[in-house]
């Protein structure tokens, strides 16, 4: 994207206007005889894979440009050429620009979204931005009215890295929550809850889920999406809740279960644990939260805009 703030100039010092900054990869065919490229912007859109790695409290979503230059090349079939019969012989590639007049880019925005219904010939088309995800169809997206600095110069080659990390926001209670590194892998289904009396080391890499630590067992719990946050509320008064002695509960575990394929034997695999050792006995079964902290210049920020309202 353009930065609207900043002169761009070219050469001679002229001033060139943002919205003349971005040539488009596409053509022009109206007439067939003349073709030139399609009308120039202030931004240049493209759809690229998307991987992820999960870490042990968080995950990492990365995304690459091809080069310093351009996303991809998308098949142009209109262009093509026609052999003896009525096959076509070939089709043609065109590079999805990604890069200003000058190989530069100011800002960037994305929307992380997911999509296993292409069309072919929207799937011909990629990199090129095919289709436009909205807010509302995109898991992870920058709003509208913010972009974040890039200043990207023609030598450079982009490559995004969106990191995401759990962490508890009350200070003094911030080791008490154990993630391991599953977190954000493959589930086989939702995630189950027991109460062990035993808790988890802050770098452990497992922990023991069986009869003999587990004082309630697949305890029932629900999701309740709020606005921004997310509430997990576990039941106090379901059955299985009755008549254990909270005092012997140390930690909570959410935990998913695989079956060997070679044994047959069940394991039970950890993801998260609560340690409760500190925690009153009154409090241990309350409700957590999960809410996106900003960084404390948005946080200012958001709090002067609450005031302001």
């Amino acid at each position: 994207m353009a930065d609207k703030k900043r002169q761009h100039q070219g050469q001679n010092t002229s001033h060139i206007a943002t919205t003349e900054l971005f040539p488009s990869s596409e053509l022009d065919r109206s007439d067939p005889n003349n073709l030139v490229p399609k009308a120039l912007s202030d931004h240049a859109d493209c759809i690229v894979p998307l991987l992820h790695f999960p870490i042990k409290d968080g995950i990492i979503f990365e995304w690459d440009m091809e080069d310093n230059f351009k996303a991809g090349d998308f098949i142009d079939t209109a262009l093509h050429g026609v052999g003896k019969t009525e096959d076509d012989a070939y089709v043609a590639q065109q590079a999805v620009r990604y890069c200003d007049l000058f190989g530069r880019a100011d800002l960037y925005t994305f929307r992380l979204f997911y999509k296993d219904n292409w069309e072919y010939a929207q799937a011909q088309a990629l990199p090129k931005a095919c289709i436009e995800p909205m807010e509302e169809e995109s898991q992870m997206y920058l709003p509208k009215q913010y972009a974040i600095g890039l200043d990207k110069d023609c030598r450079e080659e982009l490559s995004f890295n969106y990191q995401i990390n759990l962490i508890d926001s009350i200070e003094e209670d911030r080791g008490n929550f154990v993630f391991f590194s599953t977190l954000f892998g493959k589930k086989q289904g939702r995630l189950k809850l027991n109460l062990l009396n035993s808790i988890a080391p802050m770098f452990s890499e497992s922990i023991q889920v069986d009869d003999m630590t587990s004082v309630a067992k697949e305890v029932e719990y629900t999701l309740q999406e709020r606005e921004n946050w997310i509430e997990i509320y576990i039941d106090k008064g379901q059955e299985k809740l009755k008549d254990i002695d909270l005092s012997k509960v140390k930690s909570l575990v959410w935990y998913d279960e695989k079956v060997e394929a070679t044994t047959g034997i069940t394991i039970k695999i950890p993801y998260i644990v609560k340690n409760l050792a500190t925690v009153a006995d009154a409090e241990k079964l309350n409700p957590l939260y999960i809410i996106s902290i900003y960084g404390e210049e948005e946080k200012e920020k958001q709090g002067e805009k609450e005031d302001a309202e």
